[in-house]
């Protein structure tokens, strides 16, 4: 027997979070990058990518390339190419050559990547919205720790991460 699934039955309320994604797409943070992009109660704000998983030109190019394969339409800053005070350790001996495990995403994409940089562009979405709007952060905190650092003045706007 076929029965349709109902989304609407596992809605966990009513109330839609404003939110900032900053991550190192590799498969763990892609796959709830999917996950969010598609639920109801998440109004994604901006993703912003760090190094981490592997490159900043690849985790910006896999964010990219998520918001263009699932047609999200979501502005793009490119962040913190390394730690702020360590050598960045590179995981690519478990997420693969691309970050993505075995998939080979494409070297060019249409995605939205703004010209600000993603400290510049997390202040500036933080700022200028009137509700709270909450940073989730699925890879090294290095944005999160500049725009705290460049702008502390946006820690009072900030409800939790």
């Amino acid at each position: 027997m076929e029965q349709n699934f109902n989304k609407n039955a596992y809605k966990n309320t009513d109330k839609i979070y404003k939110v900032i994604i900053d991550t190192d797409p590799g498969v763990d943070d892609a796959a709830c990058l999917i996950y969010a992009f598609f639920d109801e109660n998440i109004d994604i704000r901006l993703l912003t990518a760090v190094s981490g998983n592997t490159s900043l030109d690849k985790t910006t190019r896999n964010l990219l390339h998520l918001t263009e394969l699932f047609g999200v339409d979501i502005p793009v800053a490119r962040g913190a190419h390394k730690p702020m005070s360590r050598e960045r350790i590179n995981a690519e001996f478990i997420h693969q050559a691309e970050g993505l495990g075995g998939y080979i995403p494409p070297t060019t994409c249409n995605g939205k990547l703004l010209c600000e940089d993603a400290v510049e562009a997390m202040y500036n979405v933080i700022m200028q919205n009137d509700a709270y709007v909450i940073p989730i952060i699925l890879g090294p905190y290095t944005n999160l720790a500049t725009l705290f650092t460049r702008h502390p003045e946006v820690i009072k706007k900030i409800p939790r991460i």
